[in-house]
C-alpha cells in the first residue's frame, strides 16, 4: 500500500473540511450580524429630530434648500411617523400658511404613512428672494413602486428654508 497517497488522500479531506466548517461558521456570523435589530428607544432616550441633523437649512443658499428637502423626506416619508416627528414637519419644516391647511398638523400623533421614499436627485435649484423652487427626483415604494418627480416650493421664514406642503387640504 503506497501510504503517500494515504496521507495525502486525508490531507485533502480534512482540508475540504476544514474549509466547509469555515464558510458555514462565517456565513452563521454573517447571518446574524445582518439580522440584527437595534433596541426599540425607551422612554427615556431622546429622539433626535431631524433639525438637529441639518443646520444648513438656516443658510439662504442651494445648501440650505437641499437640506430643508432631505430634512423633510428623512421626516415623513419613511414608514411609521412619530407624534415628534410630525411636531417637527409642522413646526419647523413648513410654512406657517401651510401648517394651518395640513391635517396631520392639527393634532400630531403617532402614524403611519404608508411609503419609504428615496431622494434620487435634487437639481434645478433656483432662489428668487425669499422663495426657492428645486426639482426632486426620488424612488418610492407606494403602490408598487417606481420612479417620480415633484416640484418643491419653499419659502424663507423665521430664519430657514420652509416648504410649501405638498400636503395641504386646501388644494
Amino acid at each position: 500500500m503506497n501510504t503517500n497517497l494515504t496521507n495525502r488522500r486525508w490531507s485533502t479531506i480534512a482540508l475540504s473540511t476544514t474549509a466547509t466548517a469555515t464558510l458555514a461558521i462565517g456565513a452563521a456570523v454573517g447571518y446574524t450580524i445582518g439580522h440584527a435589530t437595534t433596541p426599540a428607544p425607551s422612554a427615556t432616550t431622546p429622539i433626535a429630530t431631524p433639525a438637529q441633523e441639518s443646520p444648513a437649512a438656516m443658510s439662504k443658499d442651494a445648501a440650505g434648500v437641499e437640506a430643508t428637502i432631505r430634512d423633510e423626506f428623512r421626516t415623513l416619508y419613511q414608514g411609521s411617523i412619530t407624534k415628534e416627528q410630525w411636531q417637527h414637519y409642522c413646526n419647523d419644516l413648513i410654512t406657517a400658511e401651510s401648517r394651518s391647511h395640513v391635517t396631520g398638523c392639527e393634532a400630531p400623533k403617532d402614524d403611519y404613512m404608508g411609503h419609504k421614499d428615496e431622494i434620487r436627485r435634487i437639481e434645478n435649484i433656483v432662489i428668487d428672494g425669499d422663495k426657492a423652487t428645486a426639482t426632486v427626483d426620488y424612488h418610492t415604494v407606494l403602490y408598487g413602486g417606481g420612479n417620480a418627480t415633484i416640484q418643491e416650493t419653499l419659502y424663507w421664514e423665521d430664519g430657514r428654508w420652509k416648504l410649501d406642503s405638498r400636503m395641504r387640504n386646501d388644494r
